[in-house]
């Protein structure tokens, strides 16, 4: 059976905290991909990687944290109930599961809301996230879309299932959708359900030709030290001169 990741309402993944045995949610390059729901004739477990495994998740303790059992424990089994936008949330013995604002996955809420609501993704998905969100892009508008790492300009899950392209807000389901429409070279996504963005690769090239007196060199250090600080540049540079490594480096 295939696992579908659980993105939170608070722009999070729903992870396994092995060290605590309990589900939490986070966001970040730090936080894994090793929890999430397996579904079967309208029956779905929470499970957890281990090693190379997928194991269900029955454990459940007086607070409503959920994690690894004992083998003798009944199986805890959830309903989905399916939420507009293709968004579905969980309930098992009469509660919902809930992704709580301290980073807990309990459950144990009575009433069903924005906290108990998630965004399932699925591995090829993730994958396309993570593969997007590891390298700038140019806009066909010409800006652009720096990553990884720039929480303002850069691509990101935002909360209430909402996604991020450097300045360009939509549904997160839009942006899952762009993994469908790729081309040569970029991909595109469709928002407002006719705009077209293209996004193409951010490739500069950056060379710089340097020799003779040690005042050339002096202000090559100056530009190399301004576009790292200033321009946050972090990608190659190619330097013609007639001095070797060892002498350059300094």
């Amino acid at each position: 059976m295939a696992v579908e990741f659980l993105c939170s309402v608070h722009g999070t993944l729903i992870y396994f905290d092995g060290a605590n045995n309990r589900l939490r949610h986070g966001n970040g390059p730090g936080v894994p991909r090793n929890a999430g729901l397996m579904t079967e004739d309208g029956i779905s477990w929470l499970v957890c990687r281990v090693g190379s495994e997928w194991r269900r998740l029955d454990g459940l303790n007086n607070a409503g944290h959920i994690g690894l059992a004992a083998p003798v424990t009944a199986p805890l089994r959830f309903r989905g109930q399916r939420q507009p936008n293709d968004l579905l949330s969980l309930e098992a013995n009469g509660v919902w599961l809930c992704a709580e604002a301290d980073g807990t996955v309990t459950l144990a809420r009575q009433t069903l809301g924005p906290w108990e609501t998630f965004c399932p993704i699925t591995e090829a998905e993730c994958d396309f996230l993570n593969e997007i969100g590891g390298q700038s892009w140019v806009a066909s508008g010409g800006g652009l879309v720096a990553n990884p790492g720039d929480v303002i300009h850069g691509i990101g899950i935002e909360t209430e299932f909402r996604a991020r392209i450097g300045m360009l807000y939509l549904p997160i389901r839009d942006l899952l959708a762009a993994r469908h429409r790729r081309f040569r070279g970029g991909w595109s996504v469709v928002y407002d359900h006719w705009k077209v963005e293209y996004l193409t690769p951010f490739r500069p090239l950056i060379y710089m030709i340097a020799y003779g007196k040690q005042e050339i060199f002096e202000t090559l250090s100056l530009l190399l030290e301004s576009l790292r600080e200033f321009g946050q540049y972090s990608g190659d540079i190619l330097i013609f001169t007639d001095r070797n490594l060892d002498q350059l480096q300094p």
